[in-house]
This record gives C-alpha cells, sequence and structure tokens, in this order.
C-alpha cells in the first residue's frame, strides 16, 4: 500500500510539473551561485503548488581542477490538502539518500590505487544534514592533492534542497558555509514568492 501511495504522489508530482517547462532561474536563486562558479545548466518550473529549481555549475581552479556544484530546490504549497502525504514522502526519499550518501560521495574511493578516502562524516544542522569526504590523490607521474566531496539535504517548511559539491580543495569549508547561504534562502522562500524575478 505504501508503495502504491508514493508511486501515485511521484506521478501527481511529475504530472505538475511536466506542463512547466524549462526557464532561467529567478534572481534570487541564481544569486546562490557559489563564487567565482559559472553555470553549465539552469532551470525553474513553477505552478501555484509545486516549483523546482536546479543548475549544475563549475569553477576553474587552473592545473587541470575543477570545483563542480549541482543544486535542486523543490517549493511546495503547505497549505495543499495533499502536503501532509508530500512531506512525509520527501522525508523518507532524502533519509534514503542521506544513508547512499553515507557510504561514500566521491566515485573515486573504490579505485585506492589513485585515490585514498576517509570515511564520510556527518553533522545534523539545524535545516538537515551535512555530509563531507576527504579524498587524497596520489596519481603517478602527479604531486599528490586533497580535495573534498560535499553532499547537503534540508528541508524547511515546503523547502526541500540538495546540494552536492565535488572537488572542493583543502577543506569542506567553503561548500559549508554555501550550503548554509541556500538553507538561509530556503527560509525565506515559498512556492508564492520562490519565482520572484
Amino acid at each position: 500500500m505504501a508503495t502504491i501511495r508514493f508511486a501515485l504522489l511521484y506521478w501527481l508530482f511529475a504530472a505538475v510539473l511536466a506542463p512547466l517547462g524549462a526557464a532561467d532561474l529567478p534572481a534570487q536563486l541564481a544569486a546562490l551561485l557559489p563564487e567565482g562558479a559559472k553555470f553549465t545548466s539552469q532551470s525553474f518550473g513553477g505552478s501555484p503548488t509545486t516549483a523546482v529549481a536546479e543548475f549544475a555549475a563549475e569553477k576553474d581552479l587552473g592545473s587541470g581542477r575543477t570545483v563542480r556544484y549541482q543544486f535542486t530546490i523543490r517549493a511546495f504549497d503547505t497549505n495543499s490538502p495533499a502536503w501532509g502525504a508530500r512531506a512525509s514522502a520527501h522525508r523518507k526519499q532524502m533519509e534514503a539518500r542521506i544513508a547512499r550518501s553515507r557510504e561514500g560521495l566521491a566515485p573515486e574511493s573504490a579505485n585506492q590505487g589513485l585515490f585514498t578516502a576517509d570515511a564520510v562524516k556527518e553533522k545534523a544542522t539545524g535545516w538537515g544534514s551535512s555530509l563531507s569526504q576527504r579524498v587524497l590523490h596520489h596519481e603517478p607521474q602527479a604531486p599528490a592533492y586533497v580535495d573534498y566531496y560535499c553532499a547537503y539535504f534540508g528541508m524547511a517548511g515546503g523547502i526541500v534542497f540538495e546540494l552536492l559539491v565535488s572537488g572542493i580543495p583543502d577543506s569542506a569549508g567553503a561548500a559549508d558555509q554555501w550550503a548554509q547561504s541556500v538553507a538561509d534562502a530556503a527560509g525565506r522562500l515559498t512556492v508564492s514568492n520562490i519565482g520572484d524575478r
């Protein structure tokens, strides 16, 4: 029964968003682009009860290194009769993604010949969960370097967001600051104002 209910909610969500089409991000969401990064893709779609914004971005660090960002934020009408069931489904979906991310964020972590990955560190926040993994790259004929892979999952009222960052150098601090700025913005967003230009 729960599987059928989840499938129906997913279908309803897809049906609501299907006719929306994609557009550039509203200014308040585009402003969440990390400093020095450039969009590689962006989309926004909304209706009176649901809105979704996504972007991917990259920041060139030189020497062949790049930080990659992925941003997804969904807004729902918390006054909608369906919100109670949706909230529970979205929370379960977020918890499942967090559980998968605990196993490893860096796809290279399986290749111990070229990379050494530390265990994933998890931190609870006021808005959700933060995960980070330190990776030491020791490729042949190249100097060793460290970067971080991070994932952030948040839910505040009718706003659900997921952020992924890969290749951030030296520490997860800059990614943590970006996630906090997104969480702060999410606290001010609603389905009715998320599309404001």
